[in-house]
């Protein structure tokens, strides 16, 4: 996810995000990280408090996550 405009935060926010309805098959619910994407594609871990992952459903989402700015970010495997 990309979230503009650029800018850095006085303070941080928290963002609680889902998504529904994806094929999660191929992958390790137990190796998911929500990340934030550097400009080179490198990645740096951010705190939040929880991903829950149920392949079943095709849901996924992460609770309150930490984030300073708006930039990219996005759950990893």
């Amino acid at each position: 996810m990309k979230f503009g405009p650029l800018m850095q935060f006085e303070e941080d926010v928290t963002l609680d995000l889902v998504f529904t309805g994806l094929d999660l098959t191929s992958i390790d619910p137990n190796g998911i990280d929500f990340v934030y994407v550097n400009e080179d594609g490198s990645v740096e871990q951010i705190e939040y408090e929880d991903i829950n992952v149920n392949v079943s459903t095709g849901r996924i989402e992460v609770e309150e996550a930490e984030l300073s700015h708006f930039s990219r970010y996005g759950f990893v495997n």
